[in-house]
């Protein structure tokens, strides 16, 4: 497995950290938008994981200007397929658990965060994690 990354990564950075400075001030927002970064890899990360698991090939981890993504096979089980796909959404839940549990406005930036992160990924529409999940349990043999 590879990791691609690519320069226009850095406008998501440099958005986030852009829209929370009048909130959190320069240092926190720049810190903050690095934590909501990492959210989103460990999305991904929760994917690869299962897919792992379960034996499937998985190719690359890569971030660009949309956002993170994983490039690997699809199994033929459709449990796994729909497992791989609340994967990632279950972790942004976790840490907006974790995070909405320390007071401070960071804090309570980054859980806003995750939680707008895992809800709004399991929308069932195309290609969100949701659209993935139903499309796994639509097609189950």
């Amino acid at each position: 497995m590879r990791f691609e990354w690519k320069a226009s990564a850095l406008w998501i950075f440099a958005v986030l950290t852009l829209a929370l400075a009048g909130i959190l001030g320069w240092a926190q927002a720049a810190l903050a938008s690095g934590l909501i970064m990492a959210s989103i890899l460990l999305h991904e990360v929760a994917h690869i994981a299962v897919a792992m698991h379960h034996g499937v090939k998985v190719k690359a981890l890569g971030l660009n200007g949309r956002g993170a993504y994983t490039r690997r096979e699809h199994s033929n089980r459709w449990i796994v397929e729909a497992q791989s796909a609340l994967a990632g959404p279950s972790v942004n839940l976790a840490l907006y658990i974790v995070f909405v549990s320390f007071s401070g406005t960071m804090n309570q930036m980054l859980a806003l965060s995750n939680l707008v992160l895992g809800v709004s990924n399991l929308l069932p529409f195309r290609p969100l994690d949701g659209w993935r999940f139903w499309q796994a349990v639509k097609n189950r043999a």
